[in-house]
């Protein structure tokens, strides 16, 4: 029995205004977010998870809304065999939130572990969002990306 959904909540983090500009467009229009948006990049002033562009959201805001269709997938489908196939950065945090990495490994382990947009991720759901999360219960095991998902 297959049931498929699409969740409003899912949506890839947005850049806001670095999606309808180039990067000769931001230096022009926006040079302080520019240099915002390096001094970022080059951990001066926070981390890259903490970073919301101007009109976007922060990999901190994209968490808070991954949080909502998990919490749902779990009630709905506890212990059964869950897929979800979202773009890279969204699935990234989905793994964050899902597997409480702190901020800074998900900085640290960002390139490794981001999968490609059309991302498939199995797992089974807990009996609750914060069964797994707060017990790491690995009875129910992570979900793995790129692995086979054979429950």
């Amino acid at each position: 029995d297959v049931y498929r959904e699409e969740h409003a909540m899912l949506g890839e983090q947005d850049f806001g205004l670095w999606y309808v500009n180039t990067e000769a467009q931001m230096q022009e229009r926006y040079p302080d977010e520019v240099r915002r948006r390096d001094l970022m990049l080059r951990g001066e002033i926070f981390r890259s998870f903490h970073w919301r562009p101007i009109a976007g959201d922060s990999g901190r805001d994209l968490g808070a809304r991954v949080w909502a269709p998990w919490h749902d997938l779990c009630q709905r489908f506890a212990g059964q065999a869950v897929v979800l196939v979202g773009h890279g950065t969204w699935a990234t945090v989905f793994m964050k939130v899902v597997l409480r990495w702190t901020a800074r490994f998900y900085e640290e382990h960002f390139r490794v572990l981001h999968p490609p947009n059309g991302a498939v991720l199995c797992f089974r759901a807990p009996s609750t969002p914060l069964r797994q999360l707060m017990l790491h219960d690995h009875a129910y095991g992570p979900f793995i990306p790129g692995e086979r998902c054979d429950f």
